[in-house]
């Protein structure tokens, strides 16, 4: 690029300015898929093109491509945040600013990341990005959020966890506003661990009981792992399975559209996969995951209630998930949110999961700090099923592999873990 005047004078080049744009997923190249290689499938163009995403923010610093956001509108649903807040005067008022304090919640997002998925899956940036990239990709975020006006009150940025952890303090330097989601739930596999027998060697005599109960009670229950002409035809029932369990939820980011997962499974292959739990001639469960060979992520889970406490399907379909975790060769298996407790009898261990909201309209996003200080996330007794040997032994790898401190586990922080393996 031509030197400026002044930096012709000094000799010294001026950088190229970082320039923010919005990119049909068709006009993406082979650049995208080589930014993207090392972070989420989610946002890999076989996702994004099976579930029919919006074109991309991309930055870019002369033609080099620096980082990239997904933006996918969702709609946030669930109880009134008022029935979370810790008593505070001040952030009720606030929330009744904003609408939010007693009436049930409905508030429409820009979501940068994958709605219905816990996880990094929004954001993907080079390793040698600036500060210049960074400011210029919020800017474009805040950006899209106006230009979705009135459709949407804001934008939010899920889960600044794993390769996204360091970008928390910089978003709210830039004007978001940082709290805390509910817990993800992860189970960190000792690479000791083979099959499912290793696991339940693990569990004390109490949690292996309880696991083996699951298998025991759902025995009748059948897997059938869904592509094609099967997954088509199994779809309207599979949806209801969902939309139960969406139905109970306390809440809930976006509905995810199964018609889109015979795509889904077709573009992602063996990274993205779908289970039907049938009993007799009825389906009664489903379950999908994604996985990018380090991590495997719970994604969708539908059941059918009338069954599910007779039969066991949904501790069974946690053990299911495990299964396949070990099958593939993951360092860990990220049940997402919610269930907490049932979650940590196999060992998840909950997961701070920072995220970052910033309102368009300016009065309403200067009251969410004080929400945000106020609310009072609900957490679940934590079990600790693995014998006290396997936590003397590996809790210093667990708690590296989950990030999360050595004193959450148990054996405490003068224990000396050995690696495993």
């Amino acid at each position: 690029m031509p030197a400026t005047l002044s930096s012709a004078a000094s000799g010294r080049a001026t950088a190229p300015r970082p320039q923010v744009a919005r990119v049909p997923i068709g006009a993406l190249g082979a650049d995208y898929d080589a930014l993207v290689a090392g972070h989420s499938p989610a946002l890999s163009r076989a996702w994004l093109t099976a579930t029919g995403a919006d074109p991309v923010l991309t930055v870019r610093v002369g033609q080099r491509l620096m980082a990239t956001a997904r933006l996918v509108p969702a709609t946030m649903v669930g109880r009134p945040l008022g029935d979370f807040l810790d008593g505070s005067r001040t952030a009720r008022a606030a929330l009744r600013g904003l609408g939010l304090a007693d009436t049930r919640l409905r508030l429409p997002l820009l979501v940068c990341g994958e709605p219905t998925l816990a996880g990094p899956h929004g954001l993907a940036f080079a390793p040698d990005a600036t500060d210049a990239v960074r400011a210029a990709l919020v800017a474009g975020l805040d950006a899209a959020a106006r230009r979705h006006q009135p459709a949407v009150r804001g934008v939010l940025i899920k889960e600044l966890v794993g390769p996204l952890a360091a970008l928390d303090g910089g978003l709210c330097e830039a004007g978001f506003c940082g709290f805390s989601a509910g817990p993800g739930m992860v189970l960190p596999l000792d690479p000791a661990w083979r099959a499912w027998p290793d696991v339940l060697a693990a569990y004390t005599s109490k949690y292996r009981v309880k696991a083996n109960r699951a298998d025991a009670l759902s025995a009748a229950v059948r897997r059938h792992r869904l592509t094609g002409d099967a997954l088509v035809a199994a779809l309207p029932a599979l949806q209801g399975l969902y939309d139960q369990v969406l139905a109970r939820a306390d809440a809930a980011l976006g509905r995810f559209d199964l018609a889109a997962l015979p795509a889904l499974t077709a573009a992602m292959g063996d990274r993205y996969c779908v289970w039907g739990y049938r009993l007799g001639d009825r389906w009664v469960g489903v379950a999908t995951a994604l996985s990018d060979g380090d991590t495997l992520w719970a994604h969708l889970v539908g059941l059918d209630y009338g069954v599910n406490g007779a039969h066991g399907v949904y501790p069974r379909l946690l053990n299911d998930y495990v299964r396949t975790g070990l099958a593939g060769g993951v360092s860990r298996v990220d049940f997402g949110r919610t269930a907490e407790e049932i979650k940590s009898t196999l060992g998840a261990v909950a997961v701070p999961q920072p995220c970052c909201l910033r309102f368009v309209h300016p009065v309403a996003h200067r009251l969410l700090p004080a929400v945000a200080r106020a609310t009072a996330v609900p957490t679940a007794r934590e079990r600790r099923p693995f014998r006290q040997a396997w936590y003397a032994a590996h809790g210093g790898w667990a708690a590296r592999t989950l990030g999360v401190p050595r004193a959450r586990l148990p054996g405490g922080p003068e224990a000396a873990p050995a690696e495993p393996g």
